[in-house]
């Protein structure tokens, strides 16, 4: 029976057998820093590195959440083209070799907990509703909070057609 075939059972099952069989076609990406995903802590006047690698051939727009709750993206920025491609199996480095020698994430302000995340599609994303530009190397302030963002995001993503994954990852950071 057809039926049978398409429920919610069957349509976990089969994802889980595709999963362990190694055959699982979703788009997924990672996103790390120098020191790794787990129990991330940056002093002030410290460095962060990013790293992405996805599954897929993606672009990314990367945003951060600091301790004082305003959001930006970070990535893409004026050192990098408007549609940034990161290739599947390769690991993109945020900064990266394209960016001024005198650019750096450096960890400064108000100190406390922070989340950065990456949205990953296939189809490149527009700039989200009510970004505006910080005059700060490209990046953009964005008046949406974290909930709001994925929301936003997927619900452009689901009425396009377009593949989507996120990951992100929370930061301490401390005098």
């Amino acid at each position: 029976n057809s039926k049978w075939l398409e429920t919610p059972v069957q349509k976990n099952f089969s994802e889980n057998l595709a999963l362990l069989s190694g055959t699982d076609n979703r788009l997924s990406v990672e996103l790390l820093t120098q020191k790794g995903r787990n129990n991330l802590s940056f002093a002030v006047g410290e460095e962060i590195l990013f790293f992405l690698k996805a599954n897929k051939n993606v672009y990314v727009k990367l945003y951060t959440a600091d301790a004082s709750n305003k959001i930006f993206r970070i990535y893409p920025n004026e050192f990098t083209n408007s549609t940034p491609l990161v290739r599947a199996g390769e690991v993109a480095s945020i900064p990266g070799n394209t960016y001024s020698s005198d650019f750096s994430f450096l960890v400064k302000g108000q100190t406390g907990n922070e989340m950065v995340f990456a949205f990953a599609s296939d189809t490149p994303l527009p700039d989200l509703p009510g970004s505006s530009d910080t005059g700060f190397y490209g990046m953009r302030q964005v008046n949406l909070n974290i909930r709001q963002i994925k929301q936003w995001v997927s619900d452009y993503a689901l009425q396009r057609g377009i593949s989507l994954s996120w990951d992100s990852l929370p930061i301490l950071t401390h005098q």
